[in-house]
């Protein structure tokens, strides 16, 4: 769920309270404080979950990041292997050059 389905789930939550308080046609001072209290929690939720979605989206950067690094890695764990090869066969034959004189 996204930051803007979360707001427009606050505004139709926020529209079926006033249509309950309306349609209740009790404008009493507990009813108001309910009310407020609703719309508190509301915001407070889509507040929260709003950090959430900020904090989800940079685990999933750097997740993202990590795969690419561990490719990366991968990939100059064989160029080292390749190198490595690559002087043992230098050696090889410098020792067989230095041997043959």
């Amino acid at each position: 769920m996204d930051l803007v389905h979360i707001v427009n789930l606050k505004v139709t939550l926020h529209k079926r309270v006033a249509l309950k308080g309306a349609e209740s046609n009790m404008g009493t001072k507990k009813n108001k404080e309910a009310i407020d209290e609703i719309k508190k929690s509301l915001d407070f939720l889509t507040e929260e979950m709003s950090v959430v979605i900020k904090q989800q989206k940079m685990i999933m950067e750097l997740v993202a990041e990590v795969k690419t690094l561990r490719i990366q890695n991968a990939e100059k764990d064989k160029r080292l292997d390749f190198l490595e090869s690559r002087v043992q066969a230098l050696e090889q034959y410098s020792s067989i050059n230095c041997s043959g004189h």
